[in-house]
């Protein structure tokens, strides 16, 4: 995904002008363009512009996703999901002020939790937030902006809060409970989350995920 994000536009001479344009095509068949300008300056200042944006964007993203796997290890599942969320709306832009007003949330929790360096974090991406400028034209994006987890990384969730549940650290009342179910389930099932890098297809051997993990 942070590939994708940080991909540079390029500067074309078009009709006599200067357009500072994308790399990927949108539904025409045309490449995104950010705006022509008179003369090459103007259009390298966009560019830089542009590539400012999304390098910003994109180190936020990956930060963030790098702190929602750590929760997800950790078994606090809720807050995990809530900087997803996060995430998603600053792939799809949303209000900059929205998205760090639902982080100041978050924060308060993870401190109750006692995750003072994930908390300090996130305190130090609010201000990269809110400095983002909306790139006047349409900004490439990827194809799905849903963020999902892979068969072996739930698998990896729900085995480790299932012995927190054996462990007695949680019970049927918690959110974790309730996500492990879901996740097993789901695998058990056969329900195709998005699959491991190093499978091309599900195992012949077993009938679904949760047991093809298992057997491993």
């Amino acid at each position: 995904m942070a590939r994708k994000l940080i991909k540079e536009a390029r500067i074309l001479k078009r009709k006599g002008k200067y357009c500072v344009v994308g790399h990927k095509k949108n539904k025409s068949g045309n490449y995104h363009s950010f705006g022509c300008y008179n003369t090459k300056e103007e259009a390298e200042g966009r560019l830089n512009q542009v590539r400012k944006f999304k390098h910003i964007k994109s180190s936020i993203i990956s930060t963030m996703h790098e702190i929602s796997g750590v929760l997800y290890e950790r078994g606090i599942i809720h807050v995990a999901d809530a900087l997803t969320n996060c995430i998603n709306c600053i792939i799809q832009n949303d209000s900059r002020e929205q998205i760090a007003t639902k982080l100041g949330k978050i924060i308060p929790l993870l401190q109750k939790r006692g995750e003072g360096s994930l908390t300090e974090r996130l305190e130090q991406l609010i201000p990269e937030i809110l400095v983002l400028e909306k790139i006047d034209c349409e900004v490439e994006r990827p194809v799905s902006t849903k963020y999902r987890i892979s068969a072996q990384r739930a698998y990896n969730i729900a085995t480790l809060l299932k012995k927190k549940y054996l462990e007695g650290e949680i019970d049927e009342n918690d959110f974790e409970y309730e996500k492990m179910r879901e996740l097993e389930s789901l695998l058990k099932a056969g329900f195709i989350l998005p699959m491991p890098k190093s499978y091309k297809e599900l195992p012949g051997n077993t009938k679904n995920w949760w047991d093809h993990f298992s057997k491993g």
